[in-house]
């Protein structure tokens, strides 16, 4: 068993011909992305991770163990096959992990939670005599409430 630090972690990644994730643990995306960043096919669990995190056309998603042997030995069999899901795999990881990607990304989660956050404490200061309206009254006021922001912004 190997002790490797990151660095060295990579290096085996990149040597390998494929990565068998964890199929249904907590690491699974992490391993995931590290053989998609490093051009290795990807063998997933096909659960809602493995969807998102092992696209189709990067690597393969398999639902018991027989379809997992299967797959490993047809793409051990197939370099050209394994060598285009690592391809598409690393394309797809770096047009969804590069910086303007992640900086798209971190913006809707903000704006999403600033409009949690608005409707909060539009429901939390409800005059006495708003309760007798009806939601959408409420999605009215939310609404008018972000054109101000907007347009202080």
């Amino acid at each position: 068993i190997l002790n490797l630090n990151s660095a060295g972690l990579a290096a085996e990644i990149k040597k390998s011909k494929l990565l068998l994730a964890s199929l249904g643990g907590e690491d699974g995306p992490s391993a995931y992305l590290d053989g998609h960043a490093l051009g290795v096919p990807v063998l997933s669990a096909d659960d809602i991770i493995g969807k998102y995190s092992n696209p189709e056309g990067t690597g393969i998603r398999c639902t018991t163990s027989e379809d997992c042997y299967n797959a490993i030995n047809d793409l051990l069999q197939n370099e050209n096959v394994r060598k285009d899901l690592g391809h598409n795999g690393k394309i797809w990881y770096d047009y969804n992990f590069n910086d303007s990607a992640q900086k798209f990304f971190l913006a809707q989660i903000i704006s999403y939670l600033k409009i949690i956050n608005i409707k909060s404490l539009l429901i939390k200061n409800n005059r006495q005599s708003d309760r007798k309206f009806s939601v959408m009254f409420y999605s009215e006021r939310l609404f008018l409430k972000l054109l101000k922001w907007k347009l202080k912004l």
